[in-house]
């Protein structure tokens, strides 16, 4: 009986074990662009730029945690080879970022549970970063990791800035796992400032699931009621899409003119929230409309203040 029990129970632990498959992405920006990785049932592409290019590998004397030259990252080269200059700047730019990317392999989920990355200012105290995740391309609705840090300036180990994340984010096979960095230089205009990136990894556990197309699509078009409602100063929109397409949602005042556009871009299937903060409108009755494809729709939502 003892030995059936004990049979019985290595036969749970095998099974939990396949079932939850510790996995870990590491990325060691080095030397080279880095290809696609592939660990267990977890696909980690490459590390692109939008706005931000590589310069080079082993410029600079940053070690960081390595003990080897890293990524150096700036935004980029005019059109006679001369560095872009860029800063002052009080905020980071939206459309100017380095961009990480984790899916799990089709059948699989990977539930995130820690992200790490190590970087660097290189040539100057004054630049800052913000960090977030999106579980969807458009990077919206996003979550912050890290919000207006001052990077050091990075020449050893010791003087890297090491930025970690931990929580619990299930991706469901199809989906995808976002991370994006936004650098911003808040000293003079330059054309020498840069940040450095050397390794950054993804940590969790990957498990047999179903497909975000199977499970959590919507079947129609529906825009939400916002919430709250009334509202003072913020509240959020949500809405729904059935198919991938380009969308736009703004905001309206009641004589039809347009006080704010929130999105105005390709949108994947799915169902999507934004904020929206009217600090600087008056009380009053407001109008939000999306459209997508052939589909439009349009609520009222009141700001009390």
């Amino acid at each position: 009986m003892k030995k059936q029990l004990l049979a019985l129970l290595f036969l749970v632990i095998g099974i939990s074990n396949l079932l939850a498959q510790a996995a870990s992405v590491q990325w060691d920006c080095v030397y080279d662009e880095n290809p696609t990785t592939t660990v267990g049932n977890v696909v980690g592409q490459p590390i692109v730029g939008s706005n931000f290019v590589i310069r080079d590998y082993t410029g600079g004397t940053s070690t960081g945690p390595l003990s080897v030259s890293q990524q150096r990252w700036w935004p980029g080269k005019d059109a006679a080879g001369v560095g872009i200059k860029w800063g002052p700047e009080i905020k980071p730019l939206d459309d100017r970022y380095i961009q990480i990317e984790v899916a799990p392999k089709a059948g699989n989920n990977f539930n995130i549970s820690k992200v790490e990355m190590y970087m660097a200012a290189g040539g100057t105290d004054a630049m800052r970063a913000n960090v977030a995740f999106a579980t969807d391309p458009s990077f919206i609705p996003f979550t912050s990791i890290a919000d207006t840090i001052k990077l050091k300036q990075g020449k050893t180990k010791p003087e890297d800035t090491l930025i970690v994340y931990t929580g619990n984010v299930e991706i469901k096979s199809g989906g995808k796992f976002l991370v994006r960095i936004f650098p911003w230089y808040t000293g003079g205009n330059s054309n020498s400032k840069y940040v450095y990136l050397q390794k950054v990894s993804v940590t969790g556990t990957t498990s047999p699931g179903t497909s975000v197309e199977e499970s959590s699509l919507p079947v129609e078009f529906n825009l939400n009621q916002n919430y709250p409602n009334p509202f003072n100063p913020a509240t959020k929109i949500s809405f729904s899409l059935p198919k991938e397409g380009f969308t736009k949602l703004a905001v309206y005042d009641l004589l039809g003119n347009q006080i704010t556009t929130l999105v105005k871009q390709k949108l994947s299937a799915g169902t999507h929230s934004v904020n929206f903060d009217a600090t600087n409108l008056p009380s009053g009755v407001y109008l939000y409309a999306l459209s997508s494809g052939s589909y439009s729709s349009t609520k009222k939502m009141m700001l009390i203040k």
